[in-house]
């Protein structure tokens, strides 16, 4: 991960290794329209 030139975050430099855990991904991509229609609907809190 990482940039061999200054990018626009500051974590970019210098290149390293990194290591993701485990996750879930869902079957169904979801906008964020459709996100925002369930909250509004379900009154859902983030």
């Amino acid at each position: 991960m990482g940039a061999k030139f200054q990018s626009n975050t500051h974590d970019a430099m210098p290149i390293h290794e990194v290591v993701v855990d485990g996750f879930w991904m869902d079957e169904t991509e979801v906008t964020n329209a459709q996100f925002r229609d369930f909250v509004e609907a379900t009154g859902y809190r983030t």
